[in-house]
């Protein structure tokens, strides 16, 4: 992205890049409308992450989001977001995720591991092996 972020996007998702800034004092803003994405900063960066059931105030660097037909889910890895929809809000931190159910305000939702739930975003570069001679 322009701003370094790295966005995985998973296979049959449907986002709308609504407002993408390279500007640190203004807010991008991802609309997830299925699917899911994992985004990794290497500097905190202004990002609003919209679903059909909540919202995401991102102040962080590294976070997964899911958009399903009846739920959505936020799981933060790095970093810190304010999760809301009109029935309530919450603040995800680090190693902590978030769920809002259509008509329902977010709660907190505990995950094991979080990292699980990123796993077929994850990027493990080729090793180059030379042969001996």
């Amino acid at each position: 992205m322009i701003n370094d972020a790295v966005l995985r996007i998973d296979q049959s998702t449907n986002i709308r890049l609504v407002n993408i800034t390279g500007k640190t004092d203004e807010q991008s803003w991802i609309d997830l409308v299925s699917g899911a994405l994992h985004s990794i900063s290497h500097q905190p960066w202004l990002l609003k992450v919209t679903t059909p059931h909540l919202k995401g105030d991102i102040d962080g660097t590294e976070f997964y989001v899911q958009a399903e037909d009846d739920r959505s889910l936020l799981i933060v890895l790095e970093g810190r977001v304010l999760v809301s929809n009109d029935k309530g809000r919450l603040t995800v931190a680090s190693g902590q995720a978030a769920t809002a159910e259509a008509g329902k305000a977010p709660v907190y939702r505990t995950v094991v591991r979080p990292r699980d739930a990123v796993q077929w975003a994850l990027y493990y570069p080729p090793l180059l092996l030379s042969s001996p001679g």
